[in-house]
């Protein structure tokens, strides 16, 4: 076998595992920022999930897991002080991922097995039991909190395709679902998403998706999906941060060889 031969072969090998290496871990945990959701771009290549499939292609509602025959009467209580309710949740065994409002006000969490239906909840402060939200079942990964604390994003996946469902919060009643690769992140004013998005341009190498992935933002109030930069056969974007002050980072990753990267920062006017 030739050198040149081997180091293809090599890299597409890299490019397999990297994408398949994105999963679902425990939540309980975790810091309630919505940065413990993001993988580092180092050890984590993100790419694609498109606009024609459902942004949750690996749902499946065969798998239905009995660890949803949860009561959830079981979580009512007298004290409704944040020490108290946060105790209660994270000593229930069924209760997966938990993930505060930044300031602290209200709770989303998935009761389940870590399956594939693990049922989404909001709880907030002063009320002595949560509300189940309808339409939000799914292998829910994390909760990613807006600036503002008015939205939450349930991710949900098993691979680096990953679907979001959008909540609101007052309401607390899914308002979307979107599909993306690998990252999301908030913008400051709360009303757009940053998500990797793929294109019908073939990647040079062999992959997990159909595509190569767009840097795009995503307005979660009129729909509006922003192309930012385009990904092409050798390189693709993933989302890095949307800091307060506007400005939005990613990484363009070489495909061939995912240890070349070049960091790109936008400065979003919306």
């Amino acid at each position: 076998m030739k050198r040149s031969d081997f180091i293809k072969i090599a890299s597409v090998l890299l490019c397999v595992i990297i994408f398949y290496s994105f999963g679902c871990s425990s939540g309980k945990e975790k810091s309630n920022s919505t940065d413990t959701a993001v993988k580092s771009i180092g050890n984590q290549s993100k790419v694609n999930s498109t606009d024609n499939e459902a942004p949750f292609g690996q749902k499946n509602d065969s798998t239905s897991n009995e660890g949803n025959a949860f009561d959830i009467s079981s979580l009512k209580i007298a004290d409704i002080s944040y020490e108290s309710i946060n105790s209660l949740l994270k000593n229930q065994k069924e209760v997966v991922q938990i993930s505060w409002s930044t300031d602290n006000h209200c709770v989303a969490f998935s009761v389940g097995d870590m399956g594939w239906d693990d049922q989404m909840y909001l709880w907030k402060l002063g009320k002595s039991e949560p509300v189940e939200i309808k339409d939000v079942k799914d292998r829910i990964c994390n909760f990613l909190w807006s600036s503002n604390n008015n939205y939450v994003l349930a991710d949900a996946g098993s691979s680096i395709q990953r679907g979001g469902y959008i909540v609101d919060v007052q309401n607390q009643i899914k308002t979307d679902e979107i599909g993306y690769v690998g990252n999301t992140f908030w913008s400051p004013d709360s009303k757009w998403i940053a998500i990797g998005q793929v294109s019908n341009i073939q990647p040079s190498v062999a992959i997990e998706l159909m595509g190569t992935v767009d840097m795009c933002i995503y307005n979660i109030v009129t729909k509006e999906k922003k192309i930012i930069d385009q990904g092409t056969a050798d390189y693709y974007y993933s989302p890095k941060k949307w800091d307060t002050g506007g400005l939005l980072t990613c990484v363009k990753v070489d495909f061939k060889d995912p240890n070349k990267q070049e960091v790109i920062t936008y400065k979003i006017n919306n």
